[in-house]
């Protein structure tokens, strides 16, 4: 089982013998496509309680997990400053925010989905502690099982009262609003509810500089509601961010969420997302994410951290790391996405992106889903010679497993590779990202930073 030996895996060009070609990864340098915030690679806790088994677990739902834990507060802090995004269906149509002044409605019995005023209050320092960005799916539906829109605003009004007044350092980063095509819900009707909420938002933190983000509609990939929605929105526009959901099965990205800055929710098939494979998916994922021209994406919400068939840590078995964590470790190093393109075709088996680190230095990921290694050349420019000098990876493991366990996140010191005129050999099943600190791209070194567009 390949992810019971290694996590991410960038051997020397010596670890395995490459195929007879080389695959050029050509890197057009001169023109930004795209720029990204800190935290791109984020992650979602969600409310599904213990009593649903064992797949799940306790440590599954923001209702029930120690956020004292050591071991959740150090696969969390390591990700920082990732979105936290608290969701999942039940937030956006079950729960009730108990104990907040102006609607203080009890949480009825035998009820589970209810977030009281303690809680919530342990969870915005959990989020200050740790030092990731606190988004709540907020629930446009009715306080309980109750179908009540004007109750439903009521107790929002409630909780943004609250949390507003609480001290600077615990504000939230952004408050979502999804489900609203539930039960075939009509796109101006949802409107009119993102309107009431940002009306709401607004009152409570009138500075607009100290303002959460409103984000939404957190929906399917729908593109006919989705147009409607949006043409129903009043103007000025509610909503700060366009979010969407997208599963395998739901259809691809609509070009809006391309032309808007969006967050990404993902969760992935059951029994694979846990192992070494799900990590190839993975990290082509977030860098098709990254890479989308037009925007992009602010964030890409894994789902989820805890719990689940697709969590990034198994919090049943001592916050044990999967894959999938590395990979999105190894993304706090990178600043923005670069577009690359393969001058070798066909070649199924390799992905490969690049980008900026902090520095303005060139780092290329690549990742080698086939049984034999691949051997690659860099050349920047659609006439650039060949790179010269070593890179970095950022892992190397030789055969020994990488892990973590209990919070104790390695520190994932970079290895120097000799690798003449920029080649590496990629290994077979394995991600690799290298750092070329003798190359600076021109578009790296302008404000920001940015992607650049593929040759």
């Amino acid at each position: 089982m390949l992810g019971t030996w290694f996590a991410v895996a960038a051997a020397t060009a010596a670890a395995a013998t490459a195929t007879n070609q080389t695959a050029i990864i050509q890197i057009s340098d001169r023109h930004i496509v795209n720029s990204l915030p800190a935290g791109f690679a984020s992650f979602t806790l969600d409310f599904h309680p213990s009593s649903q088994g064992s797949v799940w677990g306790a440590n599954a739902s923001i209702l029930e997990i120690d956020l004292a834990s050591p071991g959740l507060l150090g696969v969390v802090t390591a990700l920082a400053p990732a979105v936290l995004r608290l969701g999942g269906s039940e937030a956006g149509e079950n729960v009730t925010y108990v104990g907040f002044p102006g609607f203080d409605a009890p949480c009825p019995s035998g009820y589970y989905y209810c977030l009281t005023r303690p809680r919530w209050a342990a969870i915005l320092a959990f989020a200050a502690r740790t030092g990731v960005r606190l988004m709540l799916d907020l629930n446009l539906i009715g306080p309980g099982t109750a179908d009540d829109w004007p109750a439903a605003l009521s107790q929002i009004d409630a909780l943004f009262s609250y949390t507003a007044q609480q001290p600077p350092r615990l504000r939230p980063f952004a408050f979502e609003l999804g489900r609203m095509t539930r039960q075939g819900g009509v796109a101006p009707a949802a409107a009119a509810r993102v309107a009431a909420v940002g009306a709401l938002l607004a009152s409570r933190w009138p500075d607009e500089g100290q303002r959460p983000l409103l984000v939404g509609p957190s929906v399917h990939i729908q593109p006919d509601w989705i147009v409607d929605f949006v043409l129903a929105l009043p103007a000025p526009l509610p909503l700060d961010v366009f979010t969407y959901h997208m599963y395998e099965g739901y259809g691809k990205a609509p070009r809006i969420a391309s032309q808007t800055a969006a967050a990404w929710a993902s969760g992935g098939p059951t029994g694979a997302c846990t192992t070494f494979e799900s990590s190839l998916w993975y990290f082509d994922h977030l860098a098709h994410a990254a890479s989308t021209p037009g925007g992009g994406h602010l964030a890409v919400a894994r789902q989820t951290l805890a719990g689940g068939n697709y969590s990034l840590v198994d919090s049943n078995r001592g916050y044990i790391a999967h894959s999938d964590y590395f990979v999105a470790r190894l993304r706090r190093r990178v600043r923005a996405d670069v577009s690359v393109s393969s001058q070798l075709e066909p070649h199924h088996a390799l992905r490969s992106f690049a980008a900026c680190d902090p520095s303005g230095r060139l780092v290329v990921g690549v990742a080698n889903a086939g049984g034999e290694a691949i051997a690659t050349a860099l050349q920047l420019g659609q006439h650039g010679a060949p790179l010269a000098g070593g890179a970095e990876a950022w892992v190397r493991l030789n055969g020994q497993p990488l892990s973590s366990v209990g919070g104790e996140v390695p520190e994932l010191p970079p290895v120097t590779l000799p690798a003449p005129a920029g080649a590496f050999s990629a290994p077979p099943f394995s991600v690799a990202f290298l750092r070329y600190a003798a190359v600076l791209p021109e578009a790296c070194g302008r404000d920001g930073g940015g992607t650049l567009a593929a040759a």
